[in-house]
């Protein structure tokens, strides 16, 4: 758990320069680059997922996750029976948003009650690949997921 809040601190707290710190190999910047900042998508497909997700995990029937996955349209495209066969014994929770990119999950992560009721002991995290398909750069991307 503490290696969990430890990681979530790493993304959510640092400052740009912090960020590039923990990205040696990428170059000192001035202006953090859009990717590293949380920003919600206007897409209404979004929107409604981002909502239902929100409504499962801060509601009444909060699951107690222990594993979660978060990230873009594979992780949401699961198949429900296919998810519940490998992963529904261990506690798993499906957070996917189909169009997420490393601001909007930034966004969303900051908005779960993450160390409050979701206490997950592994996250799973798949994003990138449509800020790669909207021309961010990839040292931008890689800003983003540190």
């Amino acid at each position: 758990m503490r290696a969990l809040l430890l990681a979530l601190l790493l993304v959510l707290g640092p400052a740009a320069g912090q960020a590039a710190e923990l990205c040696a190999g990428l170059p000192a910047r001035q202006l953090a680059p859009r990717e590293v900042k949380p920003e919600p998508l206007t897409d209404q497909g979004w929107l409604s997922r981002v909502g239902e997700l929100e409504r499962q995990v801060l509601g009444p029937e909060a699951n107690p996750a222990q594993l979660l996955f978060l990230g873009d349209p594979p992780v949401q495209g699961w198949a429900p029976l296919i998810f519940e066969h490998f992963y529904g014994d261990r506690g798993a929770l499906n957070l996917g948003a189909g169009g997420d990119t490393t601001q909007s999950l930034l966004w969303r992560l900051a908005r779960l009650p993450l160390g409050a009721t979701l206490r997950p002991r592994l996250a799973v995290l798949l994003v990138g690949t449509n800020n790669t398909a909207a021309g961010s750069r990839p040292e931008n991307t890689a800003l983003g997921i540190a």
